[in-house]
């Protein structure tokens, strides 16, 4: 459950220290998430989901800790861009789905 996961992260991220993150990143189904963050927080976490009985543990090559606050200041240099751009922009001409809560 995800208050569990959310509990292993925190541990997770004591445990490497200061600097430390580790924290959910996506909801890919009931009971199923990704997580993200610091190398040796995130190999902490799947150490204590494993000895928690988690069903499954991988880590994966990703280009970065998405949704997390490492990816900060690339959220800024984004900000910074879609406003330069913004007065140019016009409605989509199409239907846009979004899915934000993964269920």
């Amino acid at each position: 459950e995800r208050i569990v996961v959310d509990d292993l992260c925190k541990r997770a991220e004591c445990k490497e220290g200061p600097g430390a993150v580790c924290k959910v990143a996506n909801t890919l189904f009931p009971k199923g998430f990704s997580c993200a963050g610091t190398r040796k927080a995130v190999l902490e976490l799947k150490q204590l989901a494993e000895s928690k009985g988690a069903f499954q543990t991988k880590v994966l090559k990703t280009a970065g800790a998405f949704h997390t606050p490492l990816m900060c200041p690339a959220q800024n240099k984004l900000q910074a861009a879609l406003d330069k751009v913004h007065p140019n922009m016009k409605p989509p001409s199409c239907a846009v789905y979004m899915n934000v809560t993964g269920q």
